[in-house]
């Protein structure tokens, strides 16, 4: 239940956290209800409010989607969407379809758990380095020449504080980027295949299913799914439809690709296909393991490059220059 109770929109009961807050394992549990209580032969739409909340039926998912757009859970949210509308238009099974939404859920999981831990060791280096300047400040204080009245005492120490923050904030804000570059969030396309899978094994036809499915699902992927069944259901010449769905989605050009090669043979000599589908999801979440864990590894060359010019600089800038200012004065003095 506390897996329902985290699914619900806000204004579903007490305690609920907002949409933006939902996390796969979160949404993984909700459906995992919905697909029991579907399988036990559930009304549709109460199966539906073990997600959405109380009160709450199928036409309410594309709201809630949209309230998850741009969060960890967002894409799932949108298939679910689709799963629905293969279900009522071609009366398949709820729980059957939810089984290739949860599948897909399950592998993203283990691809986030793969990120955070081949991430995590770059990560920490990182927070460290920022700490190096404030290693030259207690150095010099336990040596004790009074880096901090050195720093805010105006003259070249002042400068020398300007400069060192300048470069502490130029390397948090560059680590800080090449960290998010390497943990960037993967694509739709293993979920767009699950759920065609889906759909075909719910008895659509090829060209019901990619319009179902590319008509629930957002951003241009959508669009040429969409595209490509419709121009098939018009008996347009399969390749023109395919050139036409890749040139549409440059960034998704290769899926389309993979997906009109699973899709021919499907087409033209009766394989099923919703194996071949499962087998591109399955292919595909590989590879996201695999692109994550080389990301996890370059980051680590790449975080040498801040080092050196921003965190080591900021280390002499605000440790060794006051140290050295400070004994300068002193020596004057003496």
């Amino acid at each position: 239940m506390a897996a329902l109770r985290q699914a619900a929109p806000p204004s579903q009961g007490a305690g609920a956290p907002p949409a933006d807050q939902l996390t796969l394992e979160g949404l993984a549990g909700a459906l995992e209800q919905v697909r029991a209580l579907a399988r036990a032969g559930v009304d549709g739409n109460r199966a539906w409010e073990a997600l959405l909340g109380e009160g709450r039926s199928p036409a309410d998912l594309t709201e809630w989607s949209e309230r998850l757009e741009g969060t960890a859970s967002g894409k799932f949210a949108a298939a679910l969407v689709a799963v629905h509308r293969v279900a009522a238009n071609a009366g398949a099974s709820t729980a059957d379809l939810l089984d290739a939404v949860i599948q897909a859920l399950e592998d993203a999981q283990e691809t986030d758990d793969a990120r955070a831990a081949a991430i995590a060791g770059p990560k920490s280096s990182a927070r460290l380095l920022q700490f190096l300047p404030v290693l030259g400040v207690v150095l010099g204080t336990a040596l004790g020449t009074r880096p901090l009245a050195v720093l805010f005492g105006g003259g070249a120490g002042t400068v020398a504080l300007i400069v060192g923050l300048g470069l502490l904030l130029a390397g948090r804000v560059w680590s800080g980027a090449l960290i998010r570059t390497a943990t960037r969030a993967g694509g739709t396309e293993g979920l767009a295949a699950a759920v065609l899978a889906a759909a075909l094994r719910a008895g659509l036809p090829l060209p019901a299913a990619l319009m179902q499915v590319g008509q629930a699902w957002p951003g241009a992927l959508g669009g040429a799914l969409k595209g490509v069944g419709e121009a098939l259901a018009r008996g347009e010449p399969w390749d023109a439809a395919w050139d036409e769905a890749a040139a549409a989605v440059p960034g998704n050009a290769d899926f389309v690709r993979s997906l009109n090669s699973a899709a021919w043979l499907m087409w033209n000599s009766g394989v099923e296909g919703a194996p071949l589908l499962d087998a591109m999801r399955a292919r595909l979440a590989r590879a996201e393991r695999r692109h994550l864990t080389q990301a996890a590894a370059r980051l680590g060359v790449y975080l040498m490059a801040p080092l050196g010019l921003c965190y080591l600089p900021a280390f002499v800038a605000l440790g060794l220059v006051p140290i050295m200012l400070s004994l300068a004065t002193g020596l004057g003095a003496w």
